[in-house]
């Protein structure tokens, strides 16, 4: 059984709905739908922007009537969780469960970026791909340091730097607030990365003339 990454669904909630047909056509067994704007980033980076609880479940409920086969899975992520908090993350989840979705997820749930994260695919997917019959035919994850890369090493295969540096230039200074906050800079995109951590209480800044 297969489930695919609709992402956003690919605007609103009509999109939706063309969506879900598209995707159990092509046989995948259910899809997942998050609560993102679009154009979307990783979930575990800075800037995410969320589109309103109300505007979700009407896509999630469009989901849920395109699906021909009823054992279609509809599964509803929400990024809400970095940038409104747990009590808003399960609230907009009950929301999305009542409206279709049948399995819930809040992503990025975690503080320590520190972590090394899969990247299989990265490494290549031949790889990713042997690992996981491994682990199948085994029935246990296979212990494989040298799969895994850290946040930090994720963030610069991605270029993520240039992205940064392309929003200082092009979005506006509103985008820019509704991204990071007022005052905050493109360069905190991803947390915890090395050059971004929050300067100390009474650190002078090493600006120059």
């Amino acid at each position: 059984m297969l489930l695919a990454d609709a992402d956003t669904g690919y605007g609103n909630a009509i999109n939706v709905h063309h969506t879900v047909r598209a995707f159990e056509r092509a046989g995948v067994a259910g899809l997942m739908l998050e609560d993102q704007v679009w154009p979307k980033r990783c979930g575990h980076l800075k800037g995410k922007e969320v589109i309103s609880a109300e505007e979700m479940v009407q896509k999630i409920r469009a989901a849920a009537e395109a699906r021909v086969d009823p054992d279609f899975v509809i599964k509803s992520r929400t990024d809400v969780l970095a940038t409104h908090g747990v009590a808003e993350a399960i609230r907009r989840l009950n929301l999305y469960a009542e409206a279709g979705a049948d399995l819930l997820i809040a992503d990025a749930a975690i503080s320590d970026l520190s972590t090394p994260v899969t990247a299989c695919a990265l490494r290549g997917m031949k790889n990713g791909l042997h690992l996981l019959q491994q682990s199948l035919a085994s029935g246990k994850v296979v212990d494989r340091p040298d799969a895994l890369v850290s946040f930090e090493e994720l963030h610069d295969i991605m270029g993520m730097h240039e992205i940064e540096e392309m929003e200082q230039r092009y979005l506006t200074p509103e985008q820019l607030e509704a991204k990071y906050g007022r005052g905050r800079k493109a360069s905190m995109i991803m947390p915890g990365a090395k050059g971004n951590e929050p300067p100390k209480p009474g650190a002078k800044s090493k600006q120059t003339a």
